[in-house]
């Protein structure tokens, strides 16, 4: 069985691309085959946070047509590859909205090819984004501690209760357990982990390294959301 994860940012800057990269290199670390996929159409990129930007393979544009189900089997091994970690994500040169049908496609052919498919989620005010949160083994929603960042987190809360996203968990960006179950209780959620802050995956991009290679903070969380998404998937 396919185990899927997606990671939903409640707001900008609190890390939700790093820590989709984190697991991804975290599963694959562990033996598993994996794949990342990026469900924006524009911007940094997925791809740029795994440093595979330049490197050839399919991307989100020679996948807009696709209707039923792709063939996993041959979709996986024509995706640029990050360390083990097959990348999804956008064509800065042709910025267009993905079609949920494309969407749909792609995960039903990777149900099944790949053990993990942590997926990094679009903003609520994306096109078609209740269908794109549904059916995941785990959503992590990232959450800031800040007074802002926590009424975009009660916000996107309720959007997720309202689209029905099963196996909804909190992680916290804040320095302390205490604060962390805090934003936890606001919210009505299970923590799945806190994200301190992390030297060691400061400046990832300036140097080239995949957030989450390094021991610490990152790394730990993404060890602990892949534990919960084992054992949500096992309680299914």
């Amino acid at each position: 069985m396919t185990i899927s994860i997606g990671v939903q940012g409640a707001s900008g800057g609190v890390g939700a691309s790093s820590l989709v990269a984190a697991l991804g290199l975290r599963a694959a670390q562990s033996g598993r085959s994996v794949v990342c996929v990026d469900h924006r159409s524009a911007g940094g990129g997925l791809d740029v946070v795994l440093g595979v930007e330049q490197a050839a393979g399919l991307r989100w544009p020679d996948l807009h047509r696709a209707r039923g189900s792709l063939d996993g089997a041959e979709l996986v091994p024509a995706l640029p590859m990050a360390r083990g970690v097959g990348v999804v994500a956008c064509d800065r040169r042709s910025p267009h909205e993905i079609p949920l049908a494309a969407v749909d496609a792609l995960r039903r052919g990777l149900d099944g090819c790949v053990d993990v498919v942590v997926h990094d989620l679009p903003p609520t005010v994306a096109p078609g984004w209740p269908a794109v949160v549904r059916g995941h083994d785990l959503v992590a929603l990232l959450v800031g501690g800040g007074a802002t960042q926590l009424a975009a987190g009660a916000a996107v809360t309720l959007l997720l209760r309202e689209a029905s996203a099963s196996g909804t968990g909190v992680v916290a960006r804040t320095d302390g357990q205490d604060e962390a179950a805090c934003v936890a209780d606001l919210l009505h959620l299970p923590l799945l982990g806190v994200l301190r802050s992390d030297r060691s995956a400061e400046g990832c991009l300036a140097r080239g390294v995949v957030p989450g290679s390094a021991r610490g903070p990152l790394r730990d969380l993404a060890d602990e959301v892949l534990l919960a998404a084992v054992l949500e998937e096992r309680a299914a």
